[in-house]
């Protein structure tokens, strides 16, 4: 593979130092040297101060930094102790932090979070956030320290990283600090990248031609953003080592495919991955047989030829850690003809084949297959000009969600909804002279607004579901409105003065009316409205009922498979023979055991997300496409909740 250059302003020698350091073993003295580097006025203690806490295994506090606009920001170390997860507990590692920026005035922090091998370690930016009174005073959140973070250690991205801190000046102010870690740069950089690769591909790629769709750079177009995007969600499913990662390595790729042929890498690897792996039941997985009727099958591995070892069982072995998915992004679209073919194009294949097929896809071995996705579009070996595949290895992904308070800086599943609607946007209908995006009403709403509009119908559905205990509707509002600051920024229902939010008897009836909410988004699109509500309910559950008993209790009894055993055991008591009875009993409460174990051994979100997801959030939209990512979207939410 090529070589990574350092941005022309800062030498080669800088460059490769931070990138070995960022991505090896977290080392205190190598870190500290660094942050003297970036910032001129810093103090480093002499002895750290251990700070007490019960989430971690060590809390240091290691000094301070001015900026250039006289903004004082703490340097912490914490190791985190064997229950805390540098992946999943974000809230809690914020906490940490935001409450010493609290309680000594800082305006942020620069704090670093290492698992208990130092292998893997976070960055974190913390920042005091501040609001406009309507007095037109400056009000600061106390609690809500805004963390942008990013992920070092061994294997880990940090190109990115390294070109963000060599862009700082060497006497940053606050805002440049803010600048330097906005996602919303790194998102833009990446689809300027990605757009001119979309437009380099379709000049040159080929799909089968359905003869009755008019436009062809419409339909090439939209077949190539289906591409994208089913490959940008296999790319989050490789994050949580659901993919085999050799199958993007190119070295390893040229080993196990014939790369000399046209398109071996996206018929032999892609398609078999998309539709004959991720479209069928891991237990159902086999070849398709050319010789028999399921020669038209569309979920079946096909290409043995492009493959260096032709063995059927090494080949699906190559997929065999990847899960079914039934979401229908990967649903293979060619489709049999079942009426009578009209066109002239179609009787000419039809008197070919007794069951006449509409490629769209063209997942088959028939020699007029006219699918031609070059392999170079995928492999260059080209940093300036990247294939796609090369694209995606040069950046930081993360299967978190960014919320209003926690942005990691890497590219997360949101992403899948902004590309897709802006590469929408970018070819004309010539009969409407209109875009794609505006035609189908296509518009992607910003993570604020989408906050927004969350947030706020929350609250008003609260208000008139749960009517407060002490009858003082103006107040309930104000301690609804903390509740929900609280949530993304504290793991306390206390006021600063040490009051109840939320008061005891409330809380019971907060959660039930949480698990009878109904939420529709009509125009659901790639689904920001969804993941919205869903990180929402979730923060808040985890607020009212921290240990999850009173939402996995009420979530057990709801469950269809533990209804239907309960309705059992009631009928077996009136079987006569107390042999039959005894064991019937025996076998029920074992699934029962078994339904409850499996239900409460997953993480705490898992039980939460869950149910949401299924009973509570609905969507529709006139993109299918749209309604598949947001489903997606969802999946990746919930799996990574799973143990």
């Amino acid at each position: 593979m090529y070589q990574r250059k350092p941005p022309d302003h800062i030498s080669a020698t800088s460059f490769q130092n931070l990138s070995e350091l960022l991505g090896a073993d977290y080392d205190r003295e190598r870190w500290l040297l660094q942050l003297r580097r970036l910032f001129p006025n810093i103090k480093v203690l002499t002895n750290p101060k251990e700070i007490p806490d019960n989430d971690s295994e060590k809390f240091v506090w290691l000094g301070s930094v001015s900026t250039s606009d006289e903004k004082k920001l703490g340097i912490y170390e914490v190791i985190v102790g064997p229950r805390t997860k540098l992946a999943r507990n974000r809230v809690k590692l914020r906490q940490m932090v935001s409450k010493q920026i609290s309680q000594y005035g800082l305006h942020g922090a620069l704090a670093v979070y290492v698992d208990q091998t130092h292998e893997q370690w976070r960055f974190s930016f913390l920042a005091t956030e501040f609001r406009l009174q309507e007095s037109g005073e400056i009000d600061k959140y106390e609690t809500d320290a805004k963390r942008y973070t990013y992920l070092f250690g061994r294997d880990a991205r940090t190109r990115t990283a390294v070109s963000r801190f060599a862009s700082l000046p060497q006497y940053p102010a606050l805002e440049q600090l803010r600048d330097a870690f906005a996602v919303g740069t790194l998102n833009k950089e990446f689809y300027i990248k990605l757009n001119k690769w979309y437009q380099d591909a379709k000049k040159v790629v080929v799909f089968p031609s359905d003869e009755l769709h008019d436009e062809k750079e419409e339909y090439v177009a939209v077949s190539l953003i289906r591409l994208i995007t089913r490959l940008l969600f296999v790319w989050f499913l490789k994050e949580k080592q659901l993919i085999n990662v050799n199958l993007f390595k190119f070295d390893e790729v040229r080993k196990i495919i014939h790369w000399e042929q046209s398109s071996s890498y996206y018929k032999a690897i892609l398609q078999n991955l998309f539709f004959a792996t991720l479209n069928r039941k891991i237990h159902k997985r086999k070849f398709c047989n050319l010789n028999s009727s399921s020669s038209l099958s569309t979920n079946e591995y096909r290409y043995r030829n492009l493959f260096r070892d032709r063995d059927c069982k090494n080949i699906i072995g190559l997929f065999s850690q990847t899960p079914f998915l039934n979401g229908g992004l990967f649903e293979c679209l060619d489709s049999k003809k079942s009426s009578a073919p009209t066109h002239e194009v179609e009787r000419n294949v039809a008197s070919q084949f007794e069951n006449f097929m509409v490629r769209v896809d063209g997942f088959t071995e028939q020699n007029d297959n006219p699918l031609c996705i070059p392999n170079s579009l995928f492999f260059t070996n080209d940093e300036r000009n990247p294939g796609l595949i090369e694209l995606f290895d040069q950046y930081q992904f993360t299967v978190e969600e960014s919320s209003s308070f926690d942005v990691e800086v890497a590219l997360d599943p949101e992403l899948m909804g902004v590309i897709f609607e802006n590469l929408l946007a970018d070819y004309n209908n010539p009969g409407t002279q209109t875009t794609a995006q505006r035609s189908i009403g296509s518009f992607y709403t910003p993570r604020e607004i989408v906050n927004y509009m969350v947030d706020e119908s929350l609250k008003a559905y609260l208000a008139a579901e749960v009517p407060p205990q002490d009858g003082d509707i103006d107040f309930y509002l104000e301690r609804l409105d903390y509740l929900f600051r609280a949530s993304s920024s504290t793991d306390s229902l206390e006021a600063t003065d040490g009051t109840a939010v939320i008061y005891d008897e409330e809380i019971p009836q907060l959660i039930d009316a949480i698990s009878k909410v109904k939420i529709l988004d009509p125009a659901v699109g790639s689904g920001a409205f969804p993941m919205g509500i869903l990180q929402r309910l979730v923060s808040l559950l985890g607020l009212l009922d921290p240990d999850n008993e009173l939402w996995r209790k009420q979530q057990l009894k709801s469950l269809p498979d533990l209804q239907s055993i309960e309705d059992d055991l009631k009928i077996v008591k009136s079987i006569s023979d107390e042999r039959i009875k005894s064991r019937a009993e025996a076998e029920l409460k074992r699934r029962k055991e078994e339904i409850v174990a499996t239900f409460s051994d997953q993480y705490d979100n898992y039980a939460r997300k869950l149910y949401l997801i299924e009973k509570c959030i609905f969507g529709v939209d006139i993109a299918p496409i749209a309604i598949q990512i947001a489903k997606l979207r969802l999946f990746i939410s919930l799996v990574i909740e799973q143990d």
